[in-house]
């Protein structure tokens, strides 16, 4: 509980946090200021060079015209009084080398790129580190050469350095104003509302409305602890008379709730055994052939095509006769699962007879269910088949597909993929054949 009692009002709190927000504004007010001032400065020292370049161009135009190399540089000497200044070139009208004034950093490999991307007297280009600025010389509106002036960013950044010491002061001592006052708000505002907040988990916790807060201040917080202790008290009265006449209830709930869930497994289990085949967990003949009809009158309406596949497992009776028919049980579910490991989410995968399946490919064209098929063939293929003891197998399998926007009837498209099949066993097995519409 709070020791001193806070009589102010809800509403001058929010005073004292609103004038922390203006705080807090001010800091952000400045900040921008700062950055404003940065390019500013960015801005008019770009300005003051364009400026000096051109103006320095125009003093040594007579000079470059009678090719005096020591008159332009007596000229260009007070340039580099600026202390930003590194060194000056000067190129003639075709862009060759003249004569330089000052710490040369560097050679210019290509001027003749600088000037094609001249569009207009000047061309400047800055970075972190430099500012290099081109413009051309004129003597009676005709270019007779050209001026490269190459400064440092040297001041700037120190500005900048300067700056950004001087705003993590500020912010430092904002940043600890505000912290002074937040924990003076924590006081005044947050703690009844984290009295609240955990007397509430504490009802949730222990589901015990008997717990009463003590008001510590005489404001619309004391206020709000006088409700809650009404409505808790009010609550734990009715909660212990629907305690007494809980129980019977209780009991009954239970026991409907065992019923129903009884009835629900059992609806389950009858729902499973009623749609997939008991060997494989694979879909069983009438539920694919369910599914078959659904995704036909989809494909139409949607005018999608449909993907059909029959499989066969090659030589299975050759299994049975030689490894057992339980050998042959444990390649029918090894298949299987091949089958449905391998498969896209949206086809769906049935049993059809012995060893015979149904795959279903939803709005595939015959591209589709060609990688489908050749997929499910290599992975049978691949797959060491172990049984009894350690023993191992392997089988492989052989497809019929067919594709098409639905416009024949289910026996036919089964028909049509089922005589590819037939074609990829008579040619060798263990490949997919596409089916084709007579």
């Amino acid at each position: 509980m709070v020791s001193k009692k806070y009589n102010a009002s809800i509403r001058k709190k929010l005073v004292y946090f609103f004038s922390l927000s203006a705080v807090i504004a001010l800091f952000i007010s400045t900040s921008t200021t700062l950055v404003y001032s940065f390019l500013n400065d960015k801005e008019s020292l770009i300005k003051d060079s364009i400026k000096l370049a051109e103006v320095s161009g125009k003093n040594i135009a007579a000079s470059l015209l009678f090719l005096d190399k020591e008159s332009c540089k007596n000229i260009l000497k007070p340039i580099l009084s600026d202390e930003n200044v590194q060194y000056v070139k000067i190129y003639n009208q075709d862009g060759v080398f003249f004569t330089s004034l000052g710490e040369n950093i560097g050679k210019k490999k290509s001027l003749q790129q600088d000037i094609n991307r001249m569009e207009k007297s000047v061309l400047f280009s800055i970075d972190w580190n430099n500012i290099n600025i081109l413009t051309t010389i004129l003597h009676s509106d005709e270019v007779i050469g050209y001026l490269e002036v190459h400064l440092t960013t040297e001041n700037l950044k120190k500005h900048v350095l300067d700056q950004a010491i001087a705003s993590f002061i500020i912010m430092l001592i904002t940043t600890l104003i505000v912290l002074l006052l937040a924990i003076k708000l924590e006081k005044v505002f947050l703690k009844p509302i984290f009295e609240l907040l955990h007397a509430m988990k504490q009802i949730q916790k222990d589901k015990d409305f008997s717990i009463s807060l003590v008001p510590s201040a005489k404001d619309e917080f004391g206020e709000l602890f006088n409700e809650f202790n009404m409505m808790a008290s009010e609550i734990y009265k009715r909660d212990q008379i629907l305690h007494k006449h809980n129980l019977d209830l209780e009991i009954q709930v239970n026991t409907t709730t065992e019923k129903l869930k009884t009835t629900e497994d059992s609806l389950n289990k009858v729902s499973i055994l009623a749609t997939t085949d008991s060997l494989t967990s694979l879909f069983n003949r009438r539920h694919i052939m369910d599914i078959f009809d659904t995704m036909i009158l989809e494909a139409e309406n949607e005018k999608e095509y449909i993907g059909v596949i029959m499989l066969d497992i090659d030589h299975f009776k050759l299994v049975n006769d030689t490894l057992g028919h339980q050998a042959g049980d444990v390649v029918l579910k090894e298949v299987s699962h091949i089958l449905q490991e391998n498969a896209r989410d949206v086809d769906a995968v049935g049993r059809i007879g012995g060893e015979e399946f149904l795959i279903l490919c939803k709005n595939s064209d015959i591209k589709a269910v060609s990688f489908v098929a050749e997929r499910l063939r290599k992975k049978v293929q691949e797959r060491i088949i172990h049984y009894e003891d350690d023993k191992t197998t392997q089988v492989t399998v052989s497809l019929g597909i067919y594709s098409c926007v639905p416009d024949i009837s289910k026996e036919e498209l089964i028909k049509i993929a089922d005589n590819a099949l037939y074609d990829a066993k008579e040619t060798g097995r263990n490949r997919v054949s596409i089916g084709v519409k007579n």
